[in-house]
């Protein structure tokens, strides 16, 4: 569970502007409190025809007696006019010195504030890339999304803020409480009265505010993981004529959102009104007191004003702290998802590697290669013995669950072996450099994979070295001719401005680009027309001439030209050979064959 001590160490990078804000806030109370005094000899000149004189130094521990005897000394060396005008412009610059440190505590916390947001989406972010695919996938793409933007900015609307709250309002409140003091000990009373009803009263209005806010923060999660639900399956969705089923448990999710809200800012609302109302309270029992002293003649009108004065600038900054406390908490419920995020176990890459790599010069061996994903029961692979050969390309065949894609993810380096190695020329794949390695491979999957931007970035996407020339020969080798000349074309959200077949044909030319040495398919001609799979698979056969490739096929037409064809069942060898020795053997293959 986080705390205020765990959120503020996200400010360290920022020290400069926080320790800048503090210094502008404590200037800023300052003033605040310089200005209070300031309104006695304005009412002393204003009411007085003939300022009081005293036949005594008083001193300085004599408190109200001792303000009222200095601003009367300075009313009486000067006229009264001239008297008047030098107190409005000291009122004046007074004013314009508390305004100017209180923009410059905003000046300095923007950058804090927003910074430690920047860093927690940073941070999330970075995560995010590293999350194992297995563990990411049990998560709701719109709650990520949620905890990447809007818990991330609750952190920055509801905890930074508690800042002003928590060194502004005590300096404030501290000056003011000592001018009150030295003006009046039992007047200042009632002060302490107003505080000890606020923290107990508010305190209850504010209990469970964490535990309320982080459902809240949660029913968002799922109403954006519904509305992403919506926007992906819309073809889905009105095919199967089940727009009503889905607008109910939208509303559902909308409904539920709706109360959580209305009851969590229900129980904020009320924080102000009720210190407002004790303020009130106090105040008017205050007044009721201190005017009784200033009939009895112990204390000056004016001296009282300043006291009222000093009073009412203790009464905002005790409101903030209510206000302060709902949004810490609000944000700490916030913070917890993030944290919560943050804490799930990430794929560490390369915590061993101490090879580089430059290329593969003979083969690639799996040795006793077993693999079991977390929570799961059942072995996703199981003592793979396999050798492949560099330049030949080998398709691997098997049932939906065989551990064909679980093959090729080892490969990746997504996962690592529960068993067994993979060796690359004699070094084994967990010693080499990812970052290399994955220089070195190229991937199309089934459902491919293109973000928003023009067709040529789609084929870089990030790589160096790739020009528009290899994008060209590229385009053709996936049978895209028609787009070498439209580059620039957006492709859209998720390629949607591509049909099925030309995103696929898209993937296959942006693996093509990089020139790689290891060629994973997986599925590549899934969505191609019966023409569009003949011309790219004749395109692939090409472009994997002197290359090692892996295919997972289920299509004759794109394995019966492999090298070698490995058949997978429930994680196991169990046949390999050409397709010609294969067809021929009382096996799996075989009856695959029959099948189609």
């Amino acid at each position: 569970m986080a705390n205020l001590s765990t959120l503020f160490g996200h400010l360290k990078p920022y020290k400069f502007y926080v320790i800048a804000t503090i210094i502008s806030q404590m200037l800023l109370a300052v003033f605040t409190v310089i200005s209070i005094p300031m309104i006695i000899p304005f009412f002393q000149i204003l009411f007085n025809e003939n300022p009081k004189t005293y036949d005594r130094e008083v001193q300085i521990t004599e408190g109200a007696e001792w303000l009222e005897y200095t601003f009367n000394k300075i009313i009486l060396r000067y006229d009264r006019m001239d008297a008047l005008l030098y107190v409005c412009l000291a009122i004046i610059g007074i004013f314009l010195l508390k305004n100017l440190f209180r923009y410059l505590s905003l000046f300095f916390i923007n950058p804090a504030r927003n910074g430690v947001v920047k860093d927690l989406r940073k941070g999330m972010y970075k995560h995010l890339i590293h999350i194992p695919i297995h563990q990411l996938k049990t998560h709701k793409r719109g709650d990520i999304i949620t905890r990447l933007t809007s818990d991330a900015q609750e952190v920055e609307w509801s905890i930074l803020q508690v800042l002003d709250a928590f060194i502004k309002a005590p300096l404030t409140i501290i000056g003011s409480l000592i001018f009150m003091l030295y003006i009046s000990p039992k007047l200042t009373l009632f002060v302490f009265v107003l505080m000890i009803f606020t923290v107990v009263i508010i305190g209850s209005i504010s209990k469970n505010l964490r535990k309320e806010s982080k459902g809240l923060q949660e029913s968002l999660s799922e109403l954006s993981s519904k509305i992403d639900e919506t926007v992906t399956g819309m073809d889905n969705i009105r095919s199967f004529n089940v727009q009503r089923q889905w607008s109910e448990s939208f509303e559902a999710e909308n409904n539920n959102y709706y109360r959580r809200i209305v009851q969590l800012l229900r129980r904020k609302d009320l924080a102000g009104p009720t210190s407002e109302f004790l303020g009130i309270t106090v105040v008017a029992v205050l007044l009721y007191y201190g005017a009784s002293r200033v009939f009895q003649g112990e204390l000056g009108p004016e001296t009282f004003f300043a006291f009222i004065f000093a009073f009412y600038s203790i009464i905002e900054p005790s409101k903030s702290f209510s206000s302060a406390y709902y949004n810490y908490q609000k944000g700490l419920a916030a913070y917890d998802r993030i944290d919560q995020f943050s804490s799930l176990a990430s794929f560490e890459e390369d915590t061993d590697a101490v090879s580089a790599f430059a290329n593969i010069k003979s083969a690639i061996k799996f040795k006793d290669l077993s693999f079991q994903y977390p929570k799961e029961d059942k072995k996703a692979l199981n003592k793979i013995n396999l050798e492949l050969q560099k330049g030949k390309t080998v398709a691997l065949v098997g049932a939906s669950g065989s551990g064909k894609t679980s093959l090729l993810n080892l490969l990746l380096k997504f996962y690592k072996p529960t068993d067994g190695k993979i060796e690359v020329d004699g070094i084994e794949l967990e010693n080499i450099s990812t970052a290399d390695w994955r220089k070195s491979i190229a991937l199309v999957t089934q459902d491919p994979f293109l973000f928003h931007d023009s067709i040529y970035e789609n084929i870089k996407f990030g790589r160096e070295g790739i020009d528009e020339e290899t994008a060209k020969q590229a385009l053709k080798q996936a049978q895209l001719e028609k787009y070498t000349g439209l580059l620039n074309q957006s492709v859209g959200e998720r390629g949607q401005m591509l049909s099925g077949g030309e995103k696929q044909r898209l993937a296959i030319a942006r693996a093509l680009a990089g020139d790689p040495e290891l060629l994973l398919l997986d599925e590549p001609t899934s969505a191609l027309d019966a023409q569009a799979e003949r011309e790219v698979s004749l395109a692939i056969q090409k472009a994997m001439e002197g290359r090692m490739a892996i295919i997972i096929a289920h299509r004759f037409s794109t394995i019966k030209h492999a090298d070698i064809i490995v058949v997978l069942d429930g994680g196991q060898i169990v046949q390999q050979g050409t397709h010609e020795v294969l067809a021929k053997e009382d096996g799996y293959y075989r009856k695959y064959l029959e099948l189609q």
